[in-house]
């Protein structure tokens, strides 16, 4: 409820209404819980009765949060709705991070990212024969299966060092290893029957 608030208001309120009446779109959304846009509403309702189109085809979409409370009084008594879409309003997740309307939390993403990475693991043991093998062998599966990852679309050097920094740890625990470490180019080796692993 300040001033600045109000201003930016009309402001957006006006573009609207102005990008509506100039054709340059076709619906008008507002996302908000804010029932000061029902003028708006009703402005676009106006103009298009005025040009002969039916009372209730207004191409206007209000987006609410199902919070308590969230719709006023006044927005209940006087603005239709077949007009309105409710969506879930963010809750904090179990470890304190706030989400939003769906796009994943951190703590979601990187769960997701180590996801992924424990696939591409299991994809070079399963495609990988026992013996030696370069990070460029593993780079071939990963562009096949994981075509826009950051690790298929990297440069060669920057590949590498995601490589050991990211896959070489988890390919570690399965048994693979790098016979000589002063070699270069680097050179793993894949075990014969890597651990926890099945060959398919």
């Amino acid at each position: 409820n300040t001033p600045a608030k109000n201003s930016a208001d009309i402001a957006i309120a006006v573009d609207a209404l102005s990008d509506f009446l100039n054709q340059r779109v076709a619906w008008v959304v507002v996302v908000s819980d804010d029932s000061d846009f029902i003028a708006l509403y009703s402005k676009i309702r106006d103009e298009r009765a005025a040009k002969g189109h039916q009372p209730g085809n207004v191409p206007f979409l209000w987006v609410v949060t199902d919070r308590p409370r969230t719709r006023s009084l006044f927005m209940q008594e006087f603005f239709p709705n077949s007009h309105v879409h409710v969506v879930q309003y963010p809750q904090k997740s179990d470890s304190g991070e706030q989400t939003h309307l769906g796009v994943p939390s951190k703590t979601e993403q990187k769960a997701e990212s180590e996801k992924i990475l424990e696939d591409m693991a299991q994809a070079i043991i399963e495609r990988i024969p026992p013996g030696k093998f370069k990070s460029t062998d593993c780079r071939e599966i990963i562009k096949g299966c994981w075509p826009d990852h950051p690790l298929a679309t990297d440069t060669p050097n920057i590949y590498g060092a995601k490589f050991r920094e990211l896959l070489l740890p988890i390919l570690a625990e399965r048994g693979v290893f790098e016979p000589d470490t002063d070699k270069k180019p680097r050179e793993y080796e894949m075990p014969q029957q890597p651990k926890g692993y099945t060959r398919r």
